[in-house]
């Protein structure tokens, strides 16, 4: 892939600083991943990509608005289209507990414990099968827009991949990517922060190249300046 100044970007040769099932390492990663992984989410895009200028709070809202239309859109069809439908049981002493309808007898029956009636909501064929549908497509949306940003990250650090792996991390295994994720930013901030202490310059440690593609504009290369040849003249004789 080639850049605007001219310079070859490589394909990542580095991997992540823990495997993906590295979640004992990082009690609290992994704790907040498994419960609230929409917070977990919104932390690691804040602290990995810090000039974009958006908080914890909207990655987390953005990761969690495809669950919540598919909850609305559920509940909405549940409320147009459910209806009650009631049963009446009795408890007999021979036969247990029996369902009374216009087909049963009640002078049969050896009522021991009283009688009750249960209601429960009932609904067609079609939600009950778009439900789980609607689901699973709201999980899909959530893990491709997981995987985009990990893919960045992965851009952002050279670290080797591809982005149909990352969206199908975090379809099958969300939890664990995330908390994969939030291990090596804290590892590449530990870094740098020891590179700091010991006053070692900028120039000389390896800065992550900013992210190309995936829908995020590329930073604006700065040509260097030409610099000036030295000028030798023959001396004459």
């Amino acid at each position: 892939m080639q850049r605007d100044d001219g310079r070859l970007l490589e394909e990542g040769t580095k991997q992540f600083s823990s495997g993906i099932c590295a979640c004992c390492s990082d009690a609290d990663s992994c704790c907040l991943s498994c419960w609230c992984p929409c917070v977990q989410f919104g932390q690691n895009q804040e602290r990995a990509f810090r000039s974009q200028h958006r908080t914890c709070c909207r990655w987390a809202m953005l990761w969690v608005t495809p669950l919540v239309v598919v909850w609305m859109l559920n509940t909405l069809l549940e409320l147009a289209t459910g209806r009650h439908q009631c049963k009446f049981f009795c408890h007999d002493e021979k036969q247990g507990l029996v369902e009374v309808d216009s087909s049963v007898d009640l002078s049969s029956l050896e009522v021991t414990k009283g009688c009750f009636e249960q209601c429960y909501p009932v609904f067609p064929r079609w939600v009950e099968a778009f439900e789980p549908f609607a689901w699973i497509v709201g999980c899909i949306v959530v893990a491709v827009l997981a995987g985009r940003r990990r893919a960045l990250l992965r851009a952002q650090h050279r670290i080797r991949g591809s982005l149909e792996a990352d969206i199908v991390g975090h379809c099958f295994c969300g939890c664990c990517s995330l908390a994969q994720e939030a291990r090596h930013i804290a590892h590449e901030e530990l870094v740098a922060r020891q590179a700091e202490q010991n006053g070692v310059p900028i120039g000389s440690v390896a800065q992550p190249m900013p992210p190309v593609g995936y829908g995020v504009e590329s930073a604006t290369p700065t040509l260097a300046q030409p610099v000036a040849q030295p000028v030798y003249s023959l001396a004459q004789p």
